[in-house]
């Protein structure tokens, strides 16, 4: 794990993911990763061998950090569907606030991961997608949903639905505090309709 790891092999995954964030795969060099970092080129190369395994060492760090943030604990204590969603979406919100350079990362890797060059990214994705679906909604209060739709195909749409508008979050450089406010409320009062119309049709 990486809290183990020594500080400079630290130093480089933060400034890699800053970089790749900013610049794209193809627009970041190891030079620019080890300026950033403020060391030796030759570190790199001594612990990820290559800009391709440092990034893949990347994606597998970015994404596990957040998706153990948005779907934590207290999102599972929640037995409400709607409730539980909405929790995650304010969770998303509230983490592409504080961590402004790996949301950015994260979503690069949705944008490239249908590419054939990137096939391990989508690999990555799908691993952590598929794991969290799997748990997600195994426990939730479905009483109210219509008899004529499976629960499964409901939640399902639920989940496609939330996901594809939370991912439509535009982060830019350096948020300050007003602009993370005004994207907050944006994003809330946006969920609060997609909410009441999909409950609308489920129930």
């Amino acid at each position: 794990m990486i809290k183990n790891k020594p500080e400079a092999f630290k130093k480089i995954m933060a400034s890699a993911i800053e970089e790749f964030a900013a610049n794209g795969y193809e627009g970041t060099s190891a030079k620019k990763i080890m300026e950033r970092a403020g060391l030796s080129k030759g570190l790199l190369f001594h612990y990820f061998k290559s800009k391709e395994n440092l990034f893949i060492e990347c994606a597998q760090k970015a994404l596990k950090d957040y998706m153990d943030y948005v779907f934590s604990e207290e999102v599972f204590l929640i037995d409400d569907c709607f409730e539980r969603v909405k929790a995650v979406a304010i969770r998303k919100v509230d983490y592409f606030i504080e961590h402004q350079a790996e949301s950015r990362f994260v979503i690069y890797m949705y944008i490239i991961m249908n590419k054939e060059e990137f096939y391990k990214i989508k690999e990555i994705v799908m691993e952590e997608r598929n794991k969290i679906k799997s748990e997600f909604f195994a426990d939730v209060d479905i009483s109210k949903f219509r008899s004529d739709f499976e629960p499964e195909f409901i939640l399902e749409y639920i989940y496609i639905v939330i996901e594809a508008y939370s991912t439509k979050i535009e982060i830019g450089q350096d948020l300050t505090l007003e602009d993370a406010v005004e994207i907050r409320e944006k994003f809330l009062n946006r969920f609060e309709f997609f909410e009441k119309l999909i409950k609308y049709g489920i129930y």
